[in-house]
């Protein structure tokens, strides 16, 4: 007889954010709306504004840029922690919590690691800690073979790696003085591209200079010992415990999203739920997986839309999987 397969939610970082996000559910789901009101009465402190009228504003598109660090990191925070609500009020709890980058917060908070409110006052807190000690950045998605960075110069001499997401999917990071000059040299090789919604060189060496900063403010934060394994995508693998030097990796290390797959399907098949707001991590999951895997992907919240449904039918499915003891 097959083992029911465990659940291993994923949460993704700086990038996945856009305008009008979960929406489907904050318009028609009175649980996951109730959440998100309570964490944006904790933003309008920590901010001075509504993060909430941000997301929702109605002049504003899903394409147009929503770059801003903190409003933004918020915004991505309140969406996965409220998800990972609903979903848990429906039964389905996590075995696993993979994060990405800024989504190592919703993920230690579903681990048992930090509060909500600890962990919002702390993407406050970096955001404002990078602004101040990195210059203005940005990083692109390419879509060819990770070898490329390290065989040309045009990429190599002028952004770093920031991470790998498959094998034809890598991202760089680069100042705003710097990208330009591997920009022009992706579009004269006709290499797909796109610019991530950031306005700083994540996982690139110019984040150096916060370092001591965010090491000495994160040191003062009180973490509790995760309650359920705790994947970092930095690391490419599981911490015994959450520390201010792992979330200084976090910023810091590339990405390894493709290794760190590659190493929970060494130990068995999973049920992989994307709690980010785009469903990018299902879609990396789609190129990523091992060909012969018996794991699943579900994405739960889209930029195309019918999010509400998308849930329901994925709630129901769950209410007649086998459980996982």
């Amino acid at each position: 007889m097959t083992e029911p397969l465990k659940n291993a939610f994923l949460f993704s970082g700086q990038g996945s954010q856009y305008y009008q996000m979960g929406a489907g559910l904050f318009d028609t789901h009175p649980g996951f709306q109730a959440r998100m009101r309570e964490m944006d009465e904790v933003a309008v402190e920590l901010l001075g504004f509504s993060v909430l009228s941000r997301i929702y504003d109605p002049s504003r598109k899903k394409s147009d840029a929503f770059d801003q660090t903190a409003p933004a990191g918020i915004a991505i925070f309140m969406v996965e922690h409220a998800l990972v609500q609903v979903l848990e009020d429906a039964g389905i709890t996590p075995d696993v919590v993979i994060g990405t980058s800024l989504g190592m917060f919703a993920a230690a908070c579903s681990a048992g690691c930090l509060g909500m409110r600890q962990a919002m006052e702390m993407i406050v807190e970096q955001s404002r800690i990078l602004e101040q000690h990195c210059p203005k950045g940005c990083m692109l998605a390419v879509f060819a073979n990770p070898a490329l960075h390290k065989q040309k110069p045009q990429l190599r001499d002028h952004a770093d790696l920031a991470g790998v997401n498959f094998d034809s999917h890598f991202a760089i990071s680069a100042p705003d003085g710097s990208l330009p000059a591997a920009e022009e040299f992706l579009q004269r090789e006709n290499i797909g591209f796109s610019r991530l919604a950031v306005t700083l060189p994540f996982h690139s060496r110019w984040m150096d200079g916060a370092q001591a900063e965010m090491l000495a403010r994160f040191e003062r934060h009180a973490y509790r010992p995760p309650e359920r394994q705790l994947v970092c995508c930095a690391t490419a693998g599981p911490l015994a415990a959450l520390s201010a030097q792992a979330l200084w990796h976090v910023v810091r290390q590339p990405i390894w999203f493709q290794r760190t797959i590659a190493a929970l399907e060494a130990a068995g098949p999973l049920r992989y739920i994307d709690a980010g707001p785009s469903g990018t991590l299902a879609t990396f999951l789609k190129y990523a997986l091992p060909k012969a895997t018996s794991s699943q992907f579900h994405p739960i919240l889209t930029p195309f839309g019918n999010d509400r449904s998308r849930l329901d039918a994925f709630v129901a499915r769950m209410g007649e999987a086998p459980r996982c003891r």
